[in-house]
């Protein structure tokens, strides 16, 4: 899948002895990347949660709906293209 990261450095600008809320954001999915999509990072001294609310509803089992807790990992992006990479079938040919 391709996703836009932008903040790779974030990672680092965690400290585990403190608690910290970050907003974070990246372009929204195609055709919609004239938007953004925000979400929060939050940093509980050292335990590290993402928070955002997506269109599709319970997606993972820290889901409430649309809200989303851990849905992707906390510094990353979002998918670029709202569908899957195309599927290669296998091929066959004869001579």
């Amino acid at each position: 899948m391709r996703y836009i990261v932008i903040l790779t450095a974030m990672d680092s600008s965690v400290n585990s002895n403190k608690r910290q809320v970050f907003l974070c954001s990246s372009l929204a999915i195609m055709p919609f990347s004239i938007a953004c999509h925000p979400w929060f990072v939050v940093n509980k001294k050292g335990d590290v949660s993402r928070w955002e609310v997506l269109t599709l509803p319970d997606q993972t089992d820290t889901s409430w709906d649309h809200i989303h807790k851990d849905a992707f990992p906390s510094f990353q992006g979002i998918r670029v293209l709202p569908f899957p990479p195309p599927v290669a079938l296998a091929s066959s040919y004869s001579q």
